[in-house]
């Protein structure tokens, strides 16, 4: 039980079940830690849905993405701004930037706001919300995303892919083996790939916008899933 892990593994170890965010969260247990417990569920985070009533909400002046997360090197924010830049999109759409980048990408259609405006007022009006994080284990930018009716830009790594299902625009990713790795590491994605998916999912949002309607991820029906799975264990 000793090195970085240690504390998780003794947690794992002893409890008499485990809530997983998602099923790479789970995965990473059983390949990586090498840790099987008997009893499991995977529940993904949730989101008020309140939070983005009509009331609240700002329609940006032109078609827009949305970005947001705490930003740090496998959240990928060049790749990102660069996918944009090369896009289609980014001559008539604007990327809306939330959270504190450690450097500035300057285009004229990139727009910051650090946390000035409350994200949840802008995002329902998004052609789509971009997380190419490399092994996220449940993004809540990506669970917010959804609650709010908007399609997610993704690569295909982590726990990302299962909770957006088919609710958005898949980009490819670096494989995991479930070895030890540099999180913070170099992993670029195809940036071409990724300003396809720009314009893909401009394409979409313009002729036949997304249906998104994912109560599954509202808060309190995540919270009764977990008042359920911890009384069925309690009860044996």
């Amino acid at each position: 039980l000793s090195g970085k892990n240690a504390f998780i593994t003794s947690g794992l170890v002893t409890a008499d079940a485990v809530i997983y965010q998602s099923e790479f969260c789970e995965l990473a247990v059983n390949k990586y830690l090498k840790i099987n417990p008997k009893q499991t569920t995977v529940i993904y985070n949730g989101a008020d849905p309140a939070e983005f009533s009509s009331k609240l909400r700002y329609k940006p002046a032109r078609p827009s993405f949305i970005t947001m997360c705490k930003w740090r090197p496998h959240k990928r924010f060049n790749n990102i701004a660069e996918g944009f830049i090369k896009s289609k999109s980014s001559q008539s759409c604007d990327l809306h930037v939330f959270g504190e980048v450690e450097k500035k990408i300057s285009h004229p259609n990139i727009i910051y706001h650090g946390w000035d405006i409350g994200l949840s007022k802008m995002l329902h009006w998004c052609i789509a919300s971009v997380h190419i994080s490399y092994l996220d284990w449940c993004p809540n930018a990506v669970v917010e995303s959804l609650i709010a009716g908007v399609p997610v830009i993704y690569a295909n790594s982590g726990g990302t892919p299962y909770i957006v299902k088919e609710d958005g625009f898949k980009i490819k990713d670096r494989s995991w083996d479930y070895s030890i790795i540099d999180l913070y590491g170099n992993h670029p994605v195809d940036i071409d790939e990724l300003a396809r998916a720009y314009d893909a999912a401009r394409d979409r949002y313009l002729t036949s916008p997304m249906k998104i309607d994912r109560k599954d991820l509202h808060i309190d029906n995540v919270a009764a899933r977990y008042v359920e799975f911890i009384e069925q264990v309690v009860k044996g």
